[in-house]
């Protein structure tokens, strides 16, 4: 035990004997940039294209004495506007349920002949809307059309393009190459050389811009006319970039 104890202690002498411990750099030869050694920039990046598919909010609305009877006629009715969206070769899974109320109808006080002074239920409204999403944009408005004389509610129509991925990664190089001229062109100005590339992110998310719907009344063998126009993308880079120096 006398002997253990003896190794031990010459051991901890040994290690106390080498002085503090020093710290290796994590990189040889990688420069450290401060903050004045920097060039930070924003650059900007946007690809536009035509939608390639359409999306209309539509249904039906309607108002009868008894809760049964508004749901019984909504159901029919929409019955008849799910099969005109059909017959125009629209697959079921693009056709979605988006809101499906029933609500009671109150009389306003005063407002009868009676002269009551109590509102009362007076019938009740029923209405569904479904939401279609038409993947030939050109037959957009053969659907409209075959469902305007049976829809009664056509909330809105929005187009869009079905996959924006490659769209939104071409934002992001055109945003990158916006701030490498960005920097380039600062570095210049200031008589300095542009270094490596320190950090580089995404403010928030790349995404199409939010185009407004157009919001449509039913008529009847309207021959509606549809135009989607182009949509943006967008996407913003923050960059920044080392200063060189020949220290």
């Amino acid at each position: 035990m006398k002997r253990l104890n003896a190794l031990f202690l010459v051991a901890v002498f040994a290690f106390l004997s080498t002085g503090p411990l020093k710290a290796e750099p994590m990189s040889k030869g990688m420069h450290h940039y401060g903050m004045n050694e920097v060039i930070a920039v924003t650059g900007n990046g946007e690809v536009e294209a035509s939608p390639d598919q359409a999306t209309i909010s539509a249904g039906v609305e309607t108002l009868a004495p008894t809760a049964r009877a508004a749901m019984g006629e909504n159901s029919t009715a929409m019955n008849k506007l799910v099969k005109a969206i059909r017959i125009k070769k629209i697959e079921d899974r693009h056709i979605r349920t988006r809101t499906i109320d029933l609500q009671p109808v109150w009389s306003r006080p005063g407002a009868s002949e009676s002269g009551e002074t109590a509102s009362r239920i007076t019938g009740y409204r029923a209405s569904n809307v479904v939401t279609v999403t038409v993947t030939k944009i050109d037959k957009t408005a053969d659907v409209l059309d075959a469902i305007s004389g049976i829809a009664n509610r056509i909330e809105g129509i929005g187009f869009s393009v079905a996959d924006p991925a490659p769209l939104l990664d071409e934002a992001r190089r055109k945003a990158v190459e916006n701030a490498a001229h960005k920097a380039a062109l600062f570095a210049q100005a200031a008589g300095v050389e542009l270094g490596p590339v320190i950090r580089i992110s995404e403010t928030g998310h790349a995404q199409p811009a939010q185009e407004g719907r157009m919001m449509m009344r039913a008529t009847a063998g309207a021959g509606i006319p549809v135009s989607p126009g182009t949509q943006t993308f967008s996407a913003s880079i923050n960059v920044t970039y080392g200063i060189k120096n020949d220290n």
